[in-house]
């Protein structure tokens, strides 16, 4: 039997198979049906028909090892770039903020008056207390 033959029988097998639970006659008889041999002629190359399956479950992982690792590199660039993005929107919608807190400069506190300077409600000094109170016993 040529080995390229049950090299891409193989090949073709090998996805098929949970290889948790088929056994090596099992993959023996299912080479000998997918190459259209009478049953038992691959008995003589049980241990070739081994070393193939064990390089093709090799090849298998690792392919598949790669396909993770690159799947995850993807990930975690898309990751990174998500929150690039979402640290640039954040940054823009605090100088928004900073610019809108800036019209503020101009609010109008209701007082007609002409600007004194100060605009607190309660008194500082004891002689503007001092004052306060006289006003207040003259209204009385």
């Amino acid at each position: 039997m040529d080995e390229k033959r049950i090299n891409n029988a193989l090949s073709v097998l090998l996805p098929t198979l949970d290889l948790a639970t088929t056994t090596q006659s099992q993959v023996r008889s299912m080479l000998e049906k997918e190459l259209s041999v009478k049953e038992g002629s691959l008995k003589k190359h049980k241990k070739r028909i081994r070393e193939l399956l064990i390089e093709k479950m090799a090849a298998q992982e690792k392919s598949a090892k790669k396909k993770k690792k690159s799947m995850d590199a993807s990930k975690k660039k898309k990751n990174r770039k998500a929150i690039a993005e979402d640290s640039e929107e954040e940054q823009d919608e605090n100088e928004q903020d900073e610019n809108e807190d800036g019209d503020d400069a101009s609010f109008d506190d209701g007082d007609n008056d002409e600007d004194d300077g100060d605009d607190s409600l309660n008194p500082t000094s004891d002689e503007e207390v001092e004052n306060e109170e006289e006003e207040e016993e003259e209204e009385e």
